[in-house]
């Protein structure tokens, strides 16, 4: 239920960009074959062919439709975080302890190649963070762990030189020790493990 809720956000505003998109190619290649007319027969008589009333219908439908598609993105982004929110810790409640500590170093690696270590930070909250750490430190990762504990506290006193030092030693580090833990032995079946729990 969780993953089909997460699933379903945005899905009309995905819907209205690909309707958007269309119309802008489709403009484009009525365009090209209508100037490609008017080479022929005369641009002045262009205009009452079929491509160039294909083009104007059809920008016509992206001028209209794209200032619907940012209207409703505005309008729902904040339910559509709210779903995924929800969805997100009721997924994380099926999990073991076991399987937290490890949930938490994968869900921060894929953040943080996804979009970058502050937006990461931001959607993982600081509490996630702060328990990141500690799953750092089970999975045997002290270093990183250490590292992600630098960059939490300069956070918290506003530090933002100690912040920038700790972000680089971190996007150094963290998807290479986090993958190399990961095709370990002990953690060799961890994704699969965490894909079932999280159906």
């Amino acid at each position: 239920m969780a993953r089909k809720q997460e699933k379903s956000a945005g899905t009309m505003t995905k819907i209205l960009s690909a309707l958007s998109f269309a119309a802008l190619i489709g403009a484009l290649i009525s365009a090209v074959v209508s100037i490609g007319l008017g080479a022929e027969i005369g641009f002045d008589l262009v205009w009452e062919t079929a491509p160039a009333h294909l083009m104007i219908g059809l920008g016509l439908i992206f001028v209209l439709s794209y200032p619907v598609v940012l209207l409703v993105d505005a309008r729902t982004r904040p339910y559509h975080q709210r779903v995924f929110e929800r969805a997100k810790a009721k997924r994380e409640t099926k999990l073991s302890i076991k399987e937290q500590k490890c949930y938490y170093p994968l869900l921060f690696r894929d953040l943080v190649e996804s979009h970058g270590l502050c937006d990461a930070i931001d959607q993982m909250g600081q509490g996630r963070a702060r328990r990141t750490v500690e799953c750092f430190r089970h999975i045997g990762l002290p270093r990183l762990a250490n590292m992600l504990e630098e960059y939490l506290d300069a956070l918290d006193r506003g530090d933002f030189k100690g912040m920038n030092a700790a972000e680089k030693k971190i996007y150094a580090s963290t998807c290479r020790a986090i993958q190399a833990r990961m095709n370990s032995a002990g953690l060799a079946k961890l994704p699969a493990i965490l894909d079932d729990a999280l159906k």
